[in-house]
């Protein structure tokens, strides 16, 4: 019996290192990317940037993780930007958006392609622009 738990133990540790390398992997592949990568809860405060996003608004991980995107909106375009994530719980369950946003102080436009990310059990728990 113990030699049979020795090897449980064993093959979740090289599942667990396996685990490890694929997320590194993924990891290195989105911070290496120079679109710009986010994502976001239903309540529009972001779950997830990239690197390349973090640059473009002079901003670091730490101090955007948690808050609204709506800052970096136009104020005129939010109204369409907020519609167009809320869509995207709805099939096809992604699409485009064009607005115009705040980088560094500077206004730009902005083509995002976004779609929903689903859980174990098909909920949609956050969305994921780029």
């Amino acid at each position: 019996m113990q030699g049979h738990s020795l090897s449980n133990i064993s093959e979740l540790s090289d599942t667990a290192e396996r685990l490890r390398r694929t997320e590194q992997r993924y990891e290195a592949i989105i911070e290496s990317l120079k679109d710009l990568v986010i994502r976001i809860e239903s309540s529009g405060r972001f779950t997830f940037d990239n690197q390349a996003y973090c640059r473009k608004l002079g901003r670091s991980s730490q101090q955007l993780i948690g808050t609204s995107f709506d800052p970096f909106v136009h104020p005129e375009d939010l109204p369409h930007v907020r519609k167009f994530v809320e869509s995207l719980k709805f099939p096809p369950h992604r699409g485009f958006v064009e607005h115009r946003s705040w980088f560094c102080g500077d206004r730009r436009l902005t083509l995002c392609v976004g779609y929903a990310i689903r859980d174990s059990e098909n909920q949609i728990f956050e969305s994921q622009g780029v």
